[in-house]
Order: C-alpha cells, then sequence, then structure tokens
C-alpha cells in the first residue's frame, strides 16, 4: 500500500528516530551468537532489534510489507515497502568492530524514496527523494577526487563474474581497495567522499544496499547498473571510467 504522505523527509526522520531507540535498547547487552550459513551468523541482537523495528514501523505504516533480513527476507522487494536490515555488519558487531550500523529504507512503487542508517560509532544519516542527505541534522554533498587518489570497495558477491583482467583494471585505476564488512559503512564513506567507488559484482539484497543508495544519490554521487555489475561512485568521471575498466 502506498503512504499518502509525500513528506518523504520526514519518513526518513521517523526511520532515525527509530534506529536509534532501537541501539538504546541493545546498548551493553550480553548477545548470543549462532550459524546462520557456513560463513554467517546472526546474534540475538539482529533478532531484537529486528522485531523492535518491526513493531514501530507496524504501528505507523499498518498497510505496508516489510522486507527484513532475518525474519521476512523471502518477501517480495517489490512496489511499496520497507525494507530493514536490524544490525549491518553483524560479524564486525560481534567482535567489537565498529563498522556496524542499523539501517532502514522506504521503497515506494519501486522508487527507493527515503532512507536512515545510524552507526554509533559515526552518526545518524538520512535522506530522502529530491530533499537531499543529511549527517546528524546537516545536509552535505559527496566531494570528488580524480580516481587514481580514490578508495574502491568491491564487494564479491559472486566473484566469478569478475575476471581477472577486470580485476586488474580495476585495482590499478584506484589507490587501494578497502573492506570493511558493512554496507552502511561503505556507503556514508562513498557519500561524504571518503570513498571513490563501490562495485557489486553480482545480485545484492535489498536491506543492503537500499538504503546506502538513496543516501548517496541525494548526496549526488553517481549509480549505474552496467551486466552483472552495480557501481556506485562520487562523480560521473568516476563512474565512465570504472565502467570503461569493466568494458576493456
Amino acid at each position: 500500500m502506498k503512504i499518502e504522505s509525500k513528506n518523504y523527509l520526514k519518513i526518513a526522520k521517523f526511520l532515525l528516530k527509530i534506529e536509534k531507540q532501537a541501539y538504546r535498547k541493545i546498548k551493553g547487552l550480553k548477545f548470543d551468537i549462532n550459524d546462520k550459513s557456513s560463513n554467517d551468523i546472526v546474534t540475538s541482537c539482529d533478532l531484537y532489534v529486528e522485531k523492535f523495528l518491526l513493531n514501530k514501523i507496524h504501528s505507523v505504516y499498518p498497510n505496508t510489507k516489510i522486507v527484513s533480513e532475518e525474519s521476512f527476507s523471502s518477501v517480495k522487494a517489490e512496489g511499496t515497502f520497507f525494507t530493514i536490515d536490524p544490525i549491518d555488519g553483524t560479524k564486525n558487531f560481534a567482535n567489537g568492530n565498529e563498522n556496524w550500523g542499523i539501517q532502514i529504507a522506504y521503497i515506494e512503487n519501486d522508487i527507493p524514496i527515503a532512507s536512515a542508517i545510524f552507526m554509533p560509532y559515526f552518526g545518524g544519516f538520512y535522506a530522502a527523494k529530491d530533499c537531499g542527505a543529511f549527517k546528524n541534522g546537516k545536509r552535505f554533498f559527496t566531494t570528488a577526487r580524480e580516481l587514481k587518489y580514490s578508495l574502491a570497495e568491491i564487494n564479491y558477491i559472486n566473484l566469478s563474474l569478475l575476471n581477472k583482467k577486470q580485476y586488474r583494471n580495476i585495482t590499478q585505476s584506484v589507490l587501494d581497495i578497502r573492506d570493511c564488512g558493512a554496507s552502511c559503512k561503505i556507503y556514508t564513506s562513498l557519500a561524504q567522499g571518503q570513498l571513490g567507488v563501490k562495485l557489486d559484482i553480482g545480485h545484492c539484497n535489498p536491506w543492503d544496499v537500499l538504503p546506502g543508495i538513496i543516501l548517496t544519490n541525494e548526496a549526488k554521487c553517481e549509480t549505474k547498473q552496467f551486466d552483472d555489475f552495480t557501481i556506485t561512485a562520487t562523480s560521473k568521471e568516476n563512474l565512465d571510467e570504472i565502467i570503461g575498466k569493466l568494458k576493456s
């Protein structure tokens, strides 16, 4: 069901507010760690935060479906919906690494509309379509530098889709490759110009990428899908250069 209000910035602020509330609920708590798959884990905090956010969103938007990582990952991410990543960067969180956060996005008729990302160590971010990107309540824009002086993140969802030549072309065109292990940190770094490019190889989960794509788009980054790749860069020039490297 479509949300009638056109005040998308209000939605984004609401999402950040409940993310902060969820964090306060788990701050300092001891938690259990369980295997989720052969190379993945879930903590009791993931599950607690997800349930808290589901209840908060349903209380305000009872007729809008929700796609969330832990409990509703099989719900189709299409049409109008919220998507929740209760703890993005769970492995980091479980090991006391600061690169993790809580993130939510709102999609309306398949168009990314509003999002919020709260990272306890880095601040609160929110954005809404045609309204801008904000950090701790202050609007900001990305800062681009030449690709050869920029850092890049490569998300190896399906490494077989990137051949050796393409990998070499990418690594030789940037200053260095980073791997922080959390989409929230990658996208907020891109939005602030601390990274120059993010390359996703293969299919991405909606809860991993949609909150950050909304933020980076509103910070005036550029995003494009090309073959099996999704590329987000701090400028059109950097985006075009990366695409050229993948094609060559």
